[in-house]
């Protein structure tokens, strides 16, 4: 990509999202942020996050989405009150524990608007966050350039794990529909 990873956290308020987002700025990347009580999030503008009032202001020209969210109907809600501003290809990194049913729903939203997703939740808790120290468990498409350049591997790297790649461990599972299938959505390059 010719320009800095734009990347858009939603639920950058929550006990998680709001350490995650800062950490993203810290390293240097340009963090847009929305949480559904605005307030929250207020902390982030200290370290250059910029606060928008609607997932969709949040995402608007975003090469990554990140949620953090409490469940499964909040992520899909966000996601779906961002869509207007969703470009196709753009990287979804779904970190929020949801479970398979949840994850399930992203898959099918994420297909039918051509978003890559990634199921990537996260082990740790408030201090890890942090600390940069998350382990992130990724699983998704493979093969495509663009989701590689913006992807876990990326976010990673920049601010959310302090762990070298080796030492993060991948969930060996994609999103699974319940006819076996993968769900993620196809990658789509976003250079």
């Amino acid at each position: 990509m010719a320009t800095e990873t734009r990347i858009t956290v939603l639920g950058a308020g929550s006990t998680m999202g709001l350490p995650m987002a800062r950490n993203l700025a810290r390293a240097g990347l340009q963090v847009r942020a929305w949480n559904r009580t605005g307030e929250k999030a207020r902390p982030l503008e200290e370290h250059g996050v910029r606060l928008l009032e609607s997932p969709a202001q949040a995402t608007k020209g975003a090469d990554v989405m990140v949620t953090m969210l409490s469940d499964a109907d909040a992520v899909i809600d966000a996601v779906q009150d961002a869509l207007p501003s969703v470009h196709p290809g753009i990287v979804w990194l779904q970190m929020s524990t949801i479970g398979e049913v949840g994850i399930e729903r992203c898959a099918d939203l994420a297909a039918a608007h051509k978003m890559t997703l990634f199921d990537a939740p996260v082990l740790g808790t408030k201090q890890p966050a942090e600390d940069a120290k998350l382990v992130i468990l990724a699983s998704g498409p493979n093969g495509s350039e663009g989701a590689r350049a913006t992807g876990p591997d990326h976010i990673r790297a920049r601010g959310l794990s302090r762990a070298a790649p080796r030492e993060t461990r991948r969930s060996s599972r994609a999103p699974r529909r319940r006819s076996g299938r993968a769900a993620a959505a196809p990658a789509h390059s976003l250079s």
